[in-house]
């Protein structure tokens, strides 16, 4: 709270009750963000949003909104907004997403993608607040869920190699 005080539109809102929540902005990224969403790539790596709820600090979790920067040639991923949260609750996720719906109103013309781990919550609170986006499955969570359901069939190690390294080398294309 100290921090809503000493830097100013740092700290977008806190709520202590029902659920202890913090969303975390800088304006300055938020401005960047509203400006990539006029620009218009040819390329192949379109602008994005990753939202992930699975970096956890003591009693909370830290879920960065992070996106692809597209002026850049190396397309480096940077963050936007930050969650703070004691539990993985679609009613915690939904506020997080009316502020970045409040902050970014062109981003459902856009129809930008949201990269998620397909938390149902967090899916669900994306879909209400932007229903012309596509929400699409990270890699990492892709891998890991194959990796868990071939060892489920009993397939053995070395099998389970090979179909992970295919995976792979799917996302290098």
């Amino acid at each position: 709270m100290l921090l809503a005080y000493h830097m100013e539109g740092y700290i977008q809102e806190i709520t202590v009750f029902p659920d202890l929540t913090s969303i975390i902005a800088l304006p300055e990224m938020i401005s960047i963000v509203n400006q990539l969403l006029d620009v218009n790539t040819e390329d192949d790596q379109p602008f994005l949003f990753f939202y992930d709820t699975t970096f956890k600090l003591g009693d909370f979790y830290v879920s960065p909104l992070v996106f692809r920067n597209i002026i850049f040639e190396d397309r480096p991923i940077m963050p936007v907004a930050f969650l703070i949260h004691g539990r993985k609750k679609e009613k915690v996720h939904s506020k997080f997403f009316d502020f970045v719906s409040s902050v970014f109103p062109k981003l459902n013309r856009k129809c930008v993608p949201f990269v998620t781990d397909r938390e149902p919550g967090l899916s669900n609170a994306i879909e209400k607040n932007f229903p012309n986006c596509d929400i699409i499955m990270c890699w990492n969570h892709l891998i890991g869920d194959a990796k868990f359901n071939l060892q489920k069939m009993g397939a053995d190690q070395t099998n389970i190699a090979f179909y992970l390294s295919n995976i792979r080398n799917i996302t290098a294309l």
